[in-house]
C-alpha cells in the first residue's frame, strides 16, 4: 500500500502513465525534451536504488521490487543518460544547419 489507502500497483501504473504523458508533451522542443530526459535519468536511478533495498529498510515505503526492475530501471538510466548528457555534437550541427537554412 502507497499512502495507506491507495494499492501500489495503482499508484506506480498512474506515475508510469504521468512519465508517459510528459514525454509525449516533449516532442516540440529540443530543450524540453532534453530536460525530460535529465529528469527521467535521475527518477529511474533513484528508483534503481529503492529497488536493492531489503525489505526491511522499504517497510512502510513501498512494495517489494523484483530484481528485474533494478535491471529496467538501470537500462532507462542508460537510455535517458544518453539524451539527456549525451549526443551534443549532433545536436549542435543540426540546430546550426537549421538556422542557416531559415
Amino acid at each position: 500500500m502507497v499512502f495507506g489507502d491507495f494499492p501500489a500497483d495503482i499508484a506506480v501504473n498512474l506515475a508510469h502513465c504521468g512519465l508517459g504523458v510528459w514525454g509525449i508533451m516533449t516532442y516540440t522542443s529540443r530543450r524540453a525534451a532534453r530536460t525530460y530526459s535529465r529528469w527521467l535519468a535521475v527518477a529511474a536511478g533513484f528508483l534503481a536504488l529503492f529497488a536493492l533495498l531489503p525489505d526491511a529498510a522499504r517497510a512502510g515505503i513501498g512494495p517489494s521490487a523484483a530484481f528485474e526492475a533494478f535491471w529496467l530501471h538501470v537500462v532507462t538510466v542508460a537510455a535517458a543518460a544518453y539524451f539527456g548528457w549525451g549526443r551534443r555534437r549532433q545536436t549542435a550541427a543540426y540546430e546550426r544547419s537549421a538556422r542557416r537554412a531559415a
